[in-house]
């Protein structure tokens, strides 16, 4: 194999912050922006990470342990009754769909502002909307305001790249949904290939807390904090 590498410190490794946070949501509002008139053959391929699938991942919930299941099926029930049916409606193009922390390359001096983003190998075209989701799902904090840190991304995204009013609608959801499908697909996938259990893993936990973090939030009140952000009226 022949590799190339984008000098940088991982995000995952890097301190975090709001300035990076920031930095985040503006690139990713750029790169969506730049693959807006982005064209090709392959772009319509069928993901399973797509989160416009989601929902057919209910017969792979027996794979994940007994005690988790419960809110997994409540989430994606949500995405059933209140982001599946708008999502056809929203813009839609290609997108990265995978811009998690061990994706973005940042500054390894200042580790303010985002040097890089790699692994282009789950581009596909969906609702435009869902970039920003699985964007934000990786930025959920671990405080009493869990919401905050990715408020802060989203905001940044925003005056870049502005949010329809019914992409605001479903974007807690989706964020929720993205955790969710992390959770399925790995404990499936670490049921298959038991030899990669740890590998296949590494996000399976994080995502679980960020999950049970996010379901203290209502619906509204998480809808009204982002907007809020965004200074929407």
């Amino acid at each position: 194999r022949l590799l190339s590498y984008l000098a940088g410190t991982p995000m995952h490794a890097a301190a975090g912050s709001t300035v990076l946070r920031r930095d985040l949501g503006r690139c990713a509002a750029r790169l969506t922006r730049g693959l807006g008139e982005f064209s090709h053959c392959g772009a319509n391929h069928k993901l399973l990470w797509d989160l416009q699938h989601a929902a057919e991942l209910r017969p792979l919930i027996e794979a994940v342990p007994a005690e988790r299941c419960g809110l997994v099926e409540d989430v994606l029930g949500g995405f059933e009754t209140c982001a599946l049916p708008i999502l056809p409606q929203l813009p839609n193009q290609p997108v990265h769909t995978d811009l998690n922390p061990h994706n973005v390359v940042v500054d390894p001096e200042t580790q303010a502002v985002v040097a890089g983003i790699i692994d282009f190998g789950d581009l596909t075209c969906t609702a435009r909307v869902n970039d920003l989701a699985i964007t934000a799902a990786y930025q959920v904090g671990d405080s009493d305001d869990p919401l905050a840190p990715a408020c802060e991304m989203i905001a940044a995204y925003h005056a870049v790249l502005p949010l329809e009013p019914a992409e605001f609608g479903v974007l807690f959801d989706l964020m929720a949904t993205r955790m969710a499908m992390t959770i399925v697909i790995s404990s499936w996938r670490a049921a298959i290939y038991p030899a990669n259990r740890n590998y296949i893993l590494r996000n399976n936990a994080p995502a679980w807390a960020r999950l049970r973090r996010m379901a203290a939030l209502s619906r509204d009140q998480a809808t009204f904090q982002i907007e809020r952000a965004c200074e929407v009226e």
